[in-house]
């Protein structure tokens, strides 16, 4: 009887090493993930941008389609600088060909602003962008771009005066802020926990501290947070690993296309 189960026992390892044999000497399947699709340079044939004076706060460009639909809107805030310049209006771009109309600042104020001056003028921003677009709170969303990340999570924690709203934080720069501006760790604590939120940072951009922006995701993490690591993409979010802050005005360089597919996730979550 021991016999026998001795020699059973020997077939069955002999037919697992056979079978070891054979899956051995089959190609492991490599999985590859398509690239992403060239990020757009120009606005859907059927969008079109108008000029838009906002009280008190400056000029401003909206930017949406000829025949708007149930839509969303943005108010895209930028660093007030050349790089900011170029990154906001290819961010109202990338989100028109998502459905998302946009209103941005022409150029920085015309007086240098502390940050509860700031977030006034960005509120009246949210707020002509809300009217012009027919939009309540629930369908408004807050891009912030450089320095002025920190007033979209403002926006983001309702602290314009409306409702809560998801923000995207593209390339955020969190020291050598305006005067007055709270911690910004302190901030993404009071954000809304049911939200969906992005925060994108480069290895090639040089004006951004990726080990702060990994903290401030990290705070981040209960309010469903995307953290988009790019590789190679510039301040003004061209795909650009030369770190040469001349090149920002650059018209030959193409954007992110891993930022354009991942707005396109975080608005197709909202």
């Amino acid at each position: 009887m021991m016999h026998a189960r001795l020699r059973l026992c020997a077939v069955i390892a002999a037919a697992l090493l056979a079978l070891t044999a054979c899956a051995s000497d089959e190609k492991t399947p490599v999985i590859t993930n398509a690239p992403p699709p060239p990020a757009p340079a120009a606005l859907p044939g059927d969008w079109s941008e108008s000029s838009l004076d906002v009280p008190t706060a400056g000029a401003a460009t909206y930017a949406a389609p000829n025949n708007p639909k149930r839509l969303r809107a943005a108010l895209i805030l930028g660093s007030p600088d050349k790089a900011g310049e170029v990154a906001a209006r290819e961010l109202a771009v990338m989100l028109a060909h998502q459905g998302v109309a946009s209103l941005r600042f022409d150029g920085p104020p015309q007086a240098q602003l502390d940050y509860q001056q700031s977030l006034d003028r960005a509120g009246r921003g949210l707020s002509a962008l809300a009217e012009k677009s027919g939009l309540g709170d629930d369908r408004l969303l807050a891009v912030g771009h450089g320095a002025a990340a920190p007033l979209a999570m403002a926006l983001g924690a309702g602290k314009s005066g409306r409702g809560q709203m998801p923000i995207a934080l593209v390339e955020p720069v969190l020291a050598r802020l305006p005067a007055g501006t709270p911690d910004p760790l302190q901030t993404a604590i009071a954000l809304p926990r049911l939200k969906h939120n992005l925060i994108s940072c480069s290895d090639a951009d040089i004006a951004v501290d990726c080990t702060a922006v990994q903290d401030l995701a990290d705070v981040m993490t209960g309010t469903h947070v995307n953290f988009v690591r790019l590789r190679g993409v510039n301040h003004a979010l061209q795909e650009d690993e030369s770190r040469d802050p001349a090149k920002y005005a650059a018209t030959d360089l193409p954007f992110s296309a891993t930022l354009n597919r991942s707005l396109g996730s975080w608005v197709s979550m909202q």
